[in-house]
């Protein structure tokens, strides 16, 4: 949807989604969560376990399992999900 901000927008590269949480107590294990980071976050949030702090890509920023990840990790993550698929383009391109 159009809005007064779309033309900066699609002529950005670096395009970011803002959340916040607010629960009175809940404190954060570090200052940068990222999209990955949602799942076990707003899980431990709720009260849950999130065993090891990691849960499907992520780790949770909040709760006892809260765990501060290797900085080269997002590095590695943001490399590799990043790369172009000539599999996955094929299956794209051949479908439309």
């Amino acid at each position: 949807m159009k809005n007064p901000v779309s033309e900066k927008l699609e002529k950005s590269k670096n395009r970011s989604v803002f959340n916040a949480f607010y629960y009175p107590g809940l404190r954060s294990s570090r200052s940068v969560i990222n999209s990955f980071d949602m799942y076990p976050t707003v899980l431990a949030s709720m009260g849950g376990r999130v065993d090891g702090g990691r849960l499907g890509l992520g780790y949770a920023a909040v709760g006892l399992d809260a765990v501060n990840p290797d900085p080269e990790w997002l590095d590695g993550l943001r490399r590799n999900s990043l790369n172009d698929s000539p599999v996955y383009d094929a299956l794209w391109f051949s479908a439309h």
